[in-house]
């Protein structure tokens, strides 16, 4: 593998002599107004914000591998008055706060009138992007668009990039699912069932399901072949021929229709 050698040394400047990350975070933005006057978040000035983000990297700067910051309150402030220790790793943001779109199709998007190039001027040693994705959100080709386009100009600046991705739930007739899944090489099974937040040590429909749709999932991203004709007619069930090893959590929120509209209560949950 061929290594660029400014990308190279930024990650080193990011790291401890045993190649981990202790990153002082403080790239926030609104979201700080929020933290520093939960009442009135609008009454917090951009002065004090610059204040407090000078305060925090003089204090921890020193102790961390490496402190990433925004460009527009905090990078060159704490660059300019010596906040920021000069030997210790920057990572600088790319992205604007927050998103556009709708909550479930995502959209992030480079800082108008900033670029890679700029942060590689500032004297970064990293570049950092936040990506909103959900890979079957309709956005999420364009997001993966923007991760690419980032990555390259990376690569032209030889400046190393770190990538913050953001998970979200997405929404469909009503039903939010969120799950999180882990490959291991254990045997045993053990299931944890709740419906309506009861412990339904039985089972149910609900995790019948749930066991099937999860193996025929696993199975298809394993590579069985097998598995997609058995799904084309119907018989999604006999994936449970082709088990994999792995962990998983997974929620499941949705409308009941015995509670008035509009009350949203928590319906399977596996």
């Amino acid at each position: 593998m061929t290594y660029v050698l400014g990308a190279r040394r930024g990650i080193e400047a990011c790291a401890s002599e045993r190649g981990t990350f202790a990153v002082l975070a403080l790239d926030h933005r609104q979201n700080l107004r929020k933290e520093l006057r939960p009442d009135d978040p609008a009454s917090v000035t951009y002065d004090e914000m610059v204040a407090f983000k000078r305060a925090v990297v003089r204090a921890l700067a020193p102790v961390a591998t490496g402190t990433l910051l925004d460009p527009e309150i905090g990078a060159a402030q704490c660059i300019a008055d010596g906040s920021m220790p000069a030997r210790a790793g920057l990572l600088v943001a790319i992205e604007a706060t927050g998103y556009l779109g709708s909550s479930t199709a995502r959209i992030s998007r480079v800082l108008d009138g900033w670029s890679v190039a700029q942060a590689k001027r500032m004297g970064a040693s990293a570049a950092k992007l936040l990506v909103y994705y959900h890979p079957d959100a309709e956005n999420a080709a364009d997001q993966e668009r923007l991760l690419a386009e980032v990555a390259s100009d990376c690569r032209d600046a030889d400046l190393a990039l770190f990538v913050e991705p953001i998970s979200f739930s997405k929404a469909k007739e009503d039903v939010t699912v969120d799950f999180a899944i882990q490959y291991n090489e254990g045997y045993n099974e053990s299931v944890y069932s709740y419906a309506n937040n009861i412990n339904t040590i039985e089972g149910g429909t609900h995790l019948s399901g749930f066991r099937s749709a999860l193996t025929c999932d696993a199975a298809q991203k394993m590579g069985y072949r097998r598995v997609h004709s058995l799904i084309g007619v119907g018989e999604a069930a006999k994936c449970e021929e082709e088990p994999t090893s792995l962990t998983c959590g997974a929620t499941v929120f949705g409308m009941d229709v015995r509670v008035p509209a509009g009350a949203q209560i928590a319906k399977n949950c596996v």
